[in-house]
């Protein structure tokens, strides 16, 4: 195995705290199942994202949203920078329980899975971390059996509009107020 000089002490553009250095990032992704030493960090990065919306929630709360199963849903998958340890995005797919409703009141009860909680490392988006995250997920869904995803976006409807396959379904709300848009692909196997 080739030494790292102790200049670059990370791969693929991160240093080993999962910085940017430069370049592209090689990407790395498993089921938390199989790095459950992940499941702090990336609690803490869902919180860091997603608790502006939701100032109650401690850190013990994100920590439940979490997966660690990869037999079915519901499952997390965890990102790394190739030859680290330290997550750089994470992504749910979990059952019917959002909290998320249509602008009249109504929960979805239709939409069986829903993908939750994409979080890319702010220092390294923009790289299609977020995309390959995305597509690994569907792959898995696809041998979980699960031939459709929801997803509620509040602030990142461009970017899944911008993935094949997504799109609005309707408003939704949370808590009585719209804040954004629920979301539906359709999976198939593709042929190669």
């Amino acid at each position: 195995m080739k030494k790292l000089s102790k200049k670059i002490v990370g791969i693929a553009g991160l240093d080993r705290m999962g910085r940017q250095t430069s370049g592209k990032v090689d990407l790395r992704i498993e089921f938390l199942a199989d790095c459950p030493e992940a499941r702090s960090r990336i609690a803490q990065m869902t919180k860091d994202e997603w608790g502006s919306r939701f100032p109650e929630r401690q850190l013990d709360y994100w920590e439940t949203q979490v997966f660690t199963q990869k037999t079915g849903v519901p499952f997390t998958l965890v990102g790394f920078a190739a030859g680290s340890h330290h997550p750089i995005a994470v992504v749910n797919v979990r059952d019917n329980s959002l909290e998320v409703t249509d602008r009249n009141g109504r929960y979805y009860t239709e939409a069986k899975h829903w993908v939750s909680n994409l979080v890319v490392d702010s220092a390294i988006r923009g790289q299609g971390i977020g995309k390959k995250m995305m597509e690994k997920l569907e792959g898995v869904a696809i041998g979980f059996g699960i031939q459709e995803l929801y997803l509620f976006a509040a602030k990142s409807k461009g970017f899944y509009l911008g993935q094949e396959g997504w799109r609005v379904v309707d408003e939704a709300a949370l808590k009585g107020v719209v804040v954004g848009a629920v979301l539906v692909k359709e999976l198939t196997i593709k042929n190669s």
